[in-house]
């Protein structure tokens, strides 16, 4: 495994922090994590273990878009694919849900988040990552999966919150903006 040596931010309301997301994935059915091999979970894909949560992380881009990994929003599945004479190959499993909090820090994961949270409401995947992944279960080597890193980007669209949703004094912006902007805020 490797060591997490990053730090933890004081105060993650303040830019360019603030536009940094947590993102908590969920999917549909139980699937590996791409990048298993690469992070020493495993010698081979039958000594790593499958899941239907996980985690990752992103960046505002626009009030209503995140960018992240496309490894962070689909896991890997096995199947058997009859046109390939009954081959053992992964198909990508996309998230069935993806919860968006902006600003997360450690010693606030317990109360209510600044910003509060986001769901997505589309998620993309990268179709050239989706491609070097989709292959028979042999050929997906780590050094497969190191090529495909090279397209490893998705995109979040994420969704209004509802009407009844408490309203935010603060919004926390995007990279790029300006870092006192207000969504809905008049320019001036």
């Amino acid at each position: 495994m490797m060591q997490d040596d990053r730090w933890p931010v004081s105060d993650s309301q303040q830019p360019p922090y603030r536009w940094i997301c947590s993102l908590k994935v969920f999917f549909p059915e139980p699937v590996f994590y791409p990048l298993s091999l690469l992070e020493g979970m495993g010698r081979s894909w039958s000594d790593i273990q499958s899941g239907t949560t996980g985690c990752g992380s992103g960046t505002l881009i626009s009030p209503m878009q995140v960018l992240t990994s496309a490894h962070v929003l689909c896991g890997l599945k096995m199947w058997r694919d009859e046109r390939k004479g009954g081959q053992l190959c992964f198909q990508l499993v996309p998230a069935k849900k993806v919860l968006v909090l902006p600003a997360r820090n450690e010693s606030t994961t317990h109360r209510t988040q600044a910003f509060g949270s986001f769901s997505a409401k589309h998620i993309h995947i990268s179709s050239a990552f989706r491609k070097a992944m989709e292959v028979p279960v042999r050929q997906l080597t780590p050094e497969r999966v190191r090529q495909a890193l090279q397209w490893d980007y998705g995109l979040l669209n994420l969704a209004p919150r509802p009407h009844k949703a408490p309203r935010w004094t603060r919004q926390p912006g995007w990279w790029g903006a300006a870092p006192d902007f207000l969504i809905g805020a008049a320019p001036t």
